[in-house]
């Protein structure tokens, strides 16, 4: 007889659950945007493209390539987990928002597996983004964050209005109003695209923090994100072992209070050039 679900009857957004948090970010965007701006000479060919400062299109191709990439490297992974006995994928990661050149995405996780999955998926389409980049702008790089938060305890999603709240219904009781707009939007008949979701709480916090660690090589990741890994062998040899370093504790500020963090990374660096450099730099 299967186990009743304890949360049954509650609302969704009261049901015990946790969110993975994935962040890619441009390296040596803002001094790109520092260069000349607008073309010097007129475009001949009347095109679109020298429209606008030059940093534009591959800033913003950025959001459209890597989330494209992202797409493609999780559906492969959903073809080779439907053949891997007893290996869950899950719902797929949706794009939370952008902030300047960053892009997060978030993805609901029940299973260890769930989370390494979408790891090694995130690094595919990591690693084939830059090697497209540093052919088209060498002067830029990705670097990326990984991290685990529990909801709804320690943190919570939040909804808005995308427009001005209407006056009628306003309520000064913030905790009431609150719940009400995650009740709206979760409403299977609700329209979506008139709310802004957000996501706030310690654990959200500490992901942000953890992000000032990252380096193109170093993709820096929350102890929850290494436990998951770690405990979940690869499915396939394609999917080769994911090389993790512990580079000790660290204070980051505003989190546990001011006592030291452990600070995890995942080597990003895996071609056989790259291998060689850092192997060598790792003697040093």
């Amino acid at each position: 007889m299967p186990r009743k679900n304890p949360f049954e009857g509650l609302p969704v957004y009261l049901q015990p659950k946790l969110r993975l948090f994935l962040s890619a970010d441009l390296v040596g965007s803002t001094a790109f945007k520092q260069g000349p701006g607008y073309p010097l000479e007129i475009d001949t060919d009347r095109r679109i493209t020298p429209l606008g400062p030059h940093w534009l299109e591959p800033i913003t191709s950025f959001y459209s390539d890597f989330s494209a990439e992202f797409a493609e490297q999780w559906r492969l992974f959903q073809e080779m987990a439907a053949e891997a006995p007893r290996w869950p994928t899950g719902t797929a990661p949706e794009f939370w928002k952008g902030i300047g050149d960053e892009l997060v995405f978030v993805k609901d996780v029940r299973d260890p597996k769930e989370v390494a999955g979408s790891v090694w998926a995130w690094m595919l389409a990591l690693q084939k983004y830059r090697t497209k980049l540093r052919e088209k702008q060498p002067s830029l790089d990705i670097k990326s964050t990984a991290w685990i938060a529990g909801f709804p305890i320690n943190n919570s999603e939040v909804v808005f209005d995308l427009g001005l709240p209407d006056r009628d219904i306003a309520t000064d009781d913030a905790r009431l109003s609150h719940f009400q707009k995650l009740e709206d939007f979760y409403d299977p008949k609700a329209d979506r695209t008139k709310f802004v979701r957000d996501f706030i709480g310690t654990s959200v916090d500490t992901g942000f923090r953890l992000a000032t660690k990252s380096t193109p090589r170093r993709m820096t990741a929350s102890i929850e994100v290494v436990l998951m890994i770690t405990s979940t062998p690869p499915p396939d040899q394609k999917f080769g072992p994911i090389r993790i370093f512990f580079d000790g504790f660290e204070q980051l500020k505003g989190v546990l209070g001011g006592k030291p963090y452990p600070v995890f990374w995942i080597d990003m660096f895996q071609t056989d050039s790259e291998r060689a450099l850092i192997d060598l730099e790792d003697r040093l």
